[in-house]
């Protein structure tokens, strides 16, 4: 941070950073207080430098929900929907046909209304049912999907969501 802030009282002119991935140094940056973030914020609203931060739950959580993170009325938040249903399908077939994989109809329909649209869930889980795929069949069932969403990585992905915001997560329900 030291070297950018010299940097930019150097050379008169606005920069444009973009921190992808924010997630991670978010969350350490919370864990120290906010220094860094507190620097970006400064520089921002003295017109020094704009930036752009990509990233997923955290940055969600500190935009949008928490109210004493330096990100909350920071700038403009642009949120990346779900996909369209044919690009979900697109992005879960193409890929595994380019490896001479198929889907069954009823897996394909089964992964696709689990993961709602999210284009990080349809990979977190296709990579799980490659993991656990038998290659010998080279076709994937709802056994597979089922496993597949009932993974580690896929539970890890969907915590996330519920953490940062409370959602309704993996066969949770608003009935008592």
């Amino acid at each position: 941070m030291e070297a950018i802030t010299s940097h930019l009282s150097i050379h008169s002119d606005r920069h444009l950073f973009l921190i992808d991935e924010a997630d991670e140094f978010i969350r350490r940056d919370e864990e120290l207080g906010y220094p860094v973030l507190k620097q970006l914020r400064s520089l921002s609203e003295s017109d020094t430098a704009w930036f752009i931060l990509a990233g997923y739950w955290q940055l969600y959580r500190h935009t949008s929900l928490d109210y004493q993170s330096p990100l909350k009325n920071f700038g403009e938040t642009l949120t990346i929907s779900a996909l369209e249903p044919e690009s979900c399908r697109d992005l879960a077939v193409k890929p595994m046909g380019l490896m001479g994989i198929a889907w069954d109809d009823d897996a394909l329909a089964r992964l696709l209304d689990a993961v709602g649209g999210r284009a990080n869930l349809i990979s977190i889980t296709c990579n799980e049912i490659l993991k656990r795929l038998d290659l010998r069949h080279r076709r994937i069932d709802l056994v597979d999907v089922d496993r597949a969403l009932d993974s580690e990585a896929v539970r890890t992905a969907i915590s996330g969501w519920r953490r940062s915001c409370g959602g309704m997560g993996w066969g949770e329900s608003n009935e008592s």
